[in-house]
């Protein structure tokens, strides 16, 4: 990644639309915070970061120190002023040639995506480069449509969308690349003519079209640039993440008996020849080593299960190592623990341990 871009992540909403009194961005996605998702995407691809909070701050830079994120600076934005607003907050830290601005609530944007942006942005010169998606969804205000004609941009905000706009299905992905020196020019040109009397950031688009400005668009599915403003959006995304990560296994040597009634977080790690039963959960930081058999119902949380083991169905195991060529029972509770070689079915637990064994019921 070239030296000549720095990044800007807009955290300051108030997640109204959530309507749990608590910031979105520390909500989890497949075990992992929302908003680590974009900034480990940026720290990936060594885009210096900087971050603008607002709404619960406090609990949003807790999750930060718990993941070991890098961020160059922070910015406070005392009032809900909108995206364009906590934007124009971080200007006396522009010092690189492209500005990179986006939110803080997009969990699936890719390498890929971020790149191929700003290679584009790069290669064209451009002021001001965004991502496009279409969505044809009429009820779904997420977004901001861009309406492209003979060769001019009208941008339609999501607070101010109205039936003359249902038709079009160019959206705006919320993430922008644009030169300091066009920010520098016409952020403060930003208004706040729109339901809500906030400053948004698509203007930018606008106002960089009725300048003559260049502008540039990458187009990109619009499951890559989905962003969550409600407990629904939540979910639908949360079972994108998923599928992408049970898919990636599945294609890395991993079988999944049930693959739509599987849990398996982000940060979980299965080597080859693990074959996972119907409705397992795979937990936390926990690694599945070969051959191993997790059965059916089984709930394994920050734990290592070792070569060639036989996790049998209903099992909780929390915090343990399972050592080579264990067999756990069914109906066992394991925490805390760490297990010796075993043979054949019996399994020796050493260390703070808790276990029950349930016996069937003969009648019910």
């Amino acid at each position: 990644m070239p030296n000549t871009i720095q990044a800007v992540v807009l955290a300051g909403g108030t997640s109204e639309r959530f309507q749990t009194n608590k910031t979105k961005l520390v909500e989890k996605i497949c075990g992992k915070e929302m908003i680590i998702y974009p900034l480990q995407l940026l720290q990936k691809l060594h885009i210096p970061t900087s971050l603008v909070v607002g709404f619960q701050h406090e609990r949003i830079e807790t999750v930060l120190q718990s993941h070991n994120i890098e961020i160059m600076h922070i910015f406070q934005q005392k009032q809900a002023l909108g995206s364009g607003h906590a934007a124009s907050l971080t200007q006396s830290i522009w010092d690189k040639d492209n500005i990179l601005l986006m939110g803080a609530d997009t969990p699936l944007l890719t390498e890929d995506v971020i790149t191929k942006l700003l290679e584009k942005h790069i290669t064209t010169d451009a002021d001001i480069s965004f991502i496009t998606a279409h969505g044809i969804d009429t009820e779904n205000k997420n977004f901001c449509k861009i309406v492209i004609n003979d060769s001019k941009i009208h941008v339609v905000d999501n607070a101010d969308q109205t039936e003359d706009f249902d038709n079009q299905c160019c959206i705006s992905g919320g993430v922008y690349i644009a030169k300091r020196s066009f920010l520098e020019k016409y952020i403060d040109q930003l208004t706040q003519n729109n339901n809500n009397n906030e400053y948004y950031l698509p203007e930018l688009i606008q106002i960089a079209s009725n300048n003559k400005c260049k502008i540039v668009t990458s187009p990109v599915s619009i499951d890559t640039i989905r962003s969550v403003d409600t407990l629904a959006d939540l979910w639908a995304i949360e079972h994108i993440k998923r599928s992408e990560i049970i898919r990636y296994w599945m294609n890395n040597g991993v079988r999944i008996s049930n693959a739509l009634n599987v849990t398996i977080d982000e940060d979980v790690i299965i080597e080859p020849g693990v074959h996972i039963a119907s409705g397992v959960h795979l937990i936390g930081k926990t690694r599945i080593k070969k051959n191993c058999t997790i059965g059916a119902y089984s709930y394994i949380e920050n734990s290592t299960i070792e070569d060639e083991c036989s996790i049998q169905q209903h099992v909780v195991v929390t915090n343990t190592t399972i050592a080579q060529n264990s067999t756990i029972k069914p109906f066992t509770y394991i925490t805390n623990s760490e297990t010796k070689d075993t043979q054949h079915s019996t399994t020796t637990f050493t260390g703070a341990i808790k276990t029950h064994h349930l016996d069937k019921q003969k009648d019910l």
